[in-house]
């Protein structure tokens, strides 16, 4: 079974135990700042999902630069049909 599971909630941390082995497509959507003291500034950029579920899932996107382009993508094409739709 191809399964395609969309994972965006308000902290990091899907489970990788809760794909069950899946082999699923995980679209992370999530962002979080996460501390991380070996950087310069004692955080970076993370999703929501833990990177042990890379290990069980088929595909994960990756966090940054997954879904954002995708999603700038398409505000700009919806922004510049409803542009067209008023002319």
């Amino acid at each position: 079974d191809p399964k395609i599971l969309f994972y965006d909630e308000p902290s990091a941390g899907l489970d990788p135990v809760s794909l069950d082995s899946t082999r699923a497509t995980v679209i992370d959507v999530g962002i979080n700042r996460v501390a991380d003291e070996s950087r310069e500034n004692g955080s970076r950029l993370a999703g929501d999902v833990e990177p042990e579920a890379a290990e069980v899932a088929g595909h994960i996107t990756p966090v940054p630069g997954g879904v954002g382009p995708m999603t700038i993508s398409m505000l700009m094409t919806n922004t510049v049909r409803a542009a067209e739709a008023n002319l």
